[in-house]
């Protein structure tokens, strides 16, 4: 999503590790939201908690997702 010079995304980049009953150990992508200022070219954290954050929309300073 853009809105003027900002561009914001969902990202995968942060994984979780997890074990379930058995002992068997995998790897689970964690979404979280990202934006980057085009005019300076750098990139920030808007929201990175442990749940999964999806589906950003943005509107001037105002930006909501989903949290699950």
């Amino acid at each position: 999503m853009i809105y003027k010079n900002i561009v914001i995304w969902e990202d995968g980049r942060n994984k979780n590790k997890v074990i379930n009953r058995l002992g068997t150990e995998s790897e689970v992508i964690n979404f979280d939201i990202y934006g980057m200022d085009l005019r300076t070219n750098k990139e920030f954290a808007i929201a990175t908690g442990s749940a999964n954050e999806e589906d950003p929309e943005i509107y001037g300073n105002n930006v909501v997702w989903i949290s699950e």
